[in-house]
């Protein structure tokens, strides 16, 4: 039930610099958002240990329709400094490499699009990332549009895209700089947004389906493996049937700090089982524990599972792994010792760089600055990603097993594709189509959601069925 989600965020390093001969790059995501958690979940970026990542992005700036950046919470980034402080980490840790991300899946794709297929707003866009990178002092930008060719986008953006990127490319290689974008993980989104061939020649690519990158043209020594600092988490239908693949009634109950029904950070997830009665079982096949209670069943990472994922990683000669989010992750130590996971990522890859456990205090955080319930509110709605969300199984992860296949011959699709896009089956809400132009008419593409999950039209990916309309 969870295991598949837990690769879905990916970072594809397209500087050359990026490239080595080790598995030696832990990649590290920072929501901002993080600030504005209650208790425990609170994160800034004093909580970050920055001997534990070789790069730590700041997630997420925004685009304008004009090609210009958008700060997306100024209080935050600009009059508290944000941006500075975060950059200003590199000072504790001189090898540290720091980038800011633009994008998420709140972003969606319709401004990128559109900004990618014109010449004068992809100059406009480069030249707004180099001054806001060089302006605070950053190694490098994080392109995370969500995705090409999808959620509003066109058929055209795999070859703007590829585009993009190379301009990105030349622009910021005059100037030293790291370029990294978030890629999609499932094969059916990779043949539908990106051109591999093309982009692994210009640039270091990554992706959770690794071997599909690969088998696609991609250098094994131009990818990372993502690796998730969260789990899924599900309502069981009978308390009674708690084994992998059990029938669900909908989400899992939110965390006291992410709040998103669904969706647990780690350190939620070892805080509940610090109260007792949890049930933990390790999953041979997956490599993964899941945990349950009651009518609650969690899919997770915890020390172990990551530790194979790195092993698995280093076997493929990759470049390094990428998490997404160090804030979900256990920083104060509430469940043992701090920073479990990362400690743990750099102990598998034979870092010396290790937390001293000692040498924080929760003094730290308090310099930090802090919002009011209002300000908190809108922060998290505003910058929150697809994997601070139900939208994390989204169409492309959700269908993973139904790669570009035909359309059904249960179902009469010559009327269905009127436009490029997503379509819902009309007689089975759990199917849904591409439709893609192929000449002068379009192609259905068949692909499905897990078996618990509808298609859901409005937001264009696979959800829980009570959220979803016309089911």
């Amino acid at each position: 039930m969870g295991g598949r989600v837990l690769l879905a965020v990916t970072l594809a390093c397209l500087s050359a610099g990026f490239v080595s001969a080790a598995t030696d790059k832990v990649v590290c995501y920072h929501g901002s958002w993080s600030t504005y958690r209650s208790g425990n979940g609170q994160f800034t970026v004093s909580d970050i240990d920055p001997t534990l990542c070789t790069h730590l992005i700041y997630s997420f700036v925004g685009i304008n329709t004009d090609g210009t950046i958008a700060i997306l919470d100024e209080t935050l980034e600009i009059t508290k400094g944000n941006l500075a402080k975060f950059t200003a980490l590199k000072e504790q840790n001189s090898n540290l490499k720091t980038l800011v991300a633009i994008g998420g899946w709140n972003e969606g794709s319709t401004k990128y699009s559109t900004v990618a297929a014109s010449a004068s707003l992809r100059a406009t866009f480069i030249q707004s990332a180099l001054e806001l990178v060089q302006t605070y002092n950053f190694d490098g930008f994080d392109l995370d549009w969500e995705y090409p060719a999808q959620r509003g986008g066109s058929t055209s953006d795999v070859a703007n895209y590829a585009t993009l990127i190379k301009e990105f490319r030349e622009v910021f290689d005059e100037h030293g700089l790291l370029l990294t974008a978030a890629v999609a993980a499932a094969s059916s989104s990779v043949d539908l947004s990106y051109d591999v061939p093309s982009l692994s020649n210009i640039s270091n690519a990554n992706d959770a389906a690794i071997r599909g990158w690969i088998e696609r043209g991609a250098d094994p020594q131009k990818l990372a493996l993502g690796l998730g600092f969260y789990g899924r988490s599900f309502t069981l239908s009978s308390s009674s049937n708690t084994a992998l693949g059990a029938p669900t009634s909908g989400a899992g109950t939110s965390g006291p700090y992410t709040l998103e029904a669904g969706f647990l950070g780690y350190n939620e997830i070892c805080e509940a089982q610090l109260e007792g009665g949890w049930t933990t079982v390790w999953d041979d096949e997956q490599k993964n524990p899941y945990t349950y209670k009651g009518d609650q069943w969690i899919g997770y990472d915890n020390v172990e599972s990551i530790t194979l994922k790195v092993e698995y990683a280093k076997s493929l000669n990759l470049s390094g792994v990428m998490i997404w989010s160090i804030e979900t992750e256990d920083a104060r130590g509430i469940c043992g010792t701090k920073y479990p996971l990362l400690n743990a990522i750099n102990s598998a890859l034979g870092s010396t760089s290790v937390s001293n456990n000692e040498s924080d205090s929760d003094e730290d955080a308090a310099d930090e600055e802090e919002g009011t319930a209002d300000d908190d509110t809108a922060a998290e709605d505003e910058t929150s990603s697809d994997d601070d969300s139900v939208a994390d199984e989204t169409a492309d992860d959700s269908a993973s097993n139904n790669d570009s296949e035909s359309a059904s011959e249960d179902t009469d699709t010559s009327s269905l594709c009127t436009k490029a896009g997503y379509v819902r089956d009309p007689s089975d809400c759990n199917v849904f189509y591409y439709c893609m132009l192929v000449g002068s008419s379009y192609t259905p593409l068949r692909q499905q959601c897990s078996s618990s999950l509808y298609f859901d039209e409005t937001s264009q990916t696979c959800n829980w069925p009570n959220l979803v309309s016309g089911c």
